[in-house]
Parts: C-alpha cells; sequence; structure tokens
C-alpha cells in the first residue's frame, strides 16, 4: 500500500490521502495509493481499481467527512 504521504483537496467534496513507496511491481516502479473519502453512513471501502500499473484508487465512506457530523461531535 505504501507510506503515508499527505492529505490533499481543499473540501470535503475532493478531499483524498496519498500513499507512496509501496511494494515495488514489476516494473521497478514503488505503488501508489489515492483513497477519495466521502460520506457514508458507514465507514466501509466501496471501490478499489488499479488504474495503471502499481497505481491504486480507492474510494472510501465515511460519516467522519460530514461537517456537520463533525460540529456535532465538538459540543
Amino acid at each position: 500500500m505504501g507510506s503515508w504521504a499527505a492529505w490533499n483537496g481543499q473540501t470535503f467534496e475532493n478531499l483524498h490521502m496519498v500513499y507512496w513507496e509501496g511494494d515495488t511491481c514489476s516494473n521497478e516502479l514503488n505503488q501508489e495509493l489515492i483513497v477519495y473519502v466521502q460520506y457514508g453512513k458507514k465507514s466501509r471501502i466501496i471501490l478499489v481499481r488499479e488504474t495503471s500499473q502499481c497505481k491504486l484508487y480507492m474510494v472510501f465512506e465515511t460519516k467522519l467527512v460530514c461537517e456537520q457530523y463533525n460540529l456535532d461531535a465538538e459540543k
């Protein structure tokens, strides 16, 4: 999967995590993973795809990205 690199995205709508330097692939490149985070009632992975060799794309749902949920949790 790789090592944590950064959060990217300016808003909750395009928030994603980046992982670099994963396992070495057959072409001597290291795997990279981009995890898009979107709102869902449960925390779960809903999609994993290899978009190109050594580049993985994942969509993860969680209610933790809901602005209202986070505001309520601070009370």
